[in-house]
């Protein structure tokens, strides 16, 4: 990871972590889902921030329409859970 990303992902952190405390709610933390409501943090889940939602460790799985998907932790990316 190059110094630019990672100081893109830290920023990234630091603002969906402002946003949430804002709003009365948690932050996102890297490798975890537990507790996240992805609707509420469309900085790292919406359609646009793809690259954001992998900085955190997560993919999206597509359902056999292909419409709508589940996120996941990325296990390449966190390791094992």
């Amino acid at each position: 990871m190059t110094k630019t990303k990672m100081v893109l992902a830290a920023a990234l952190v630091l603002g969906a972590t402002f946003e949430a405390s804002a709003k009365g709610g948690g932050g996102v933390m890297r490798c975890s889902l537990s507790g996240v409501n992805t609707a509420l943090h469309g900085n790292i889940f919406g359609k646009k921030h793809i690259e954001a939602a992998r900085e955190y460790g997560f993919v999206k799985l597509s359902d056999s329409g292909g419409r709508h998907g589940t996120w996941e932790v990325d296990p390449s990316v966190c390791g094992p859970t």
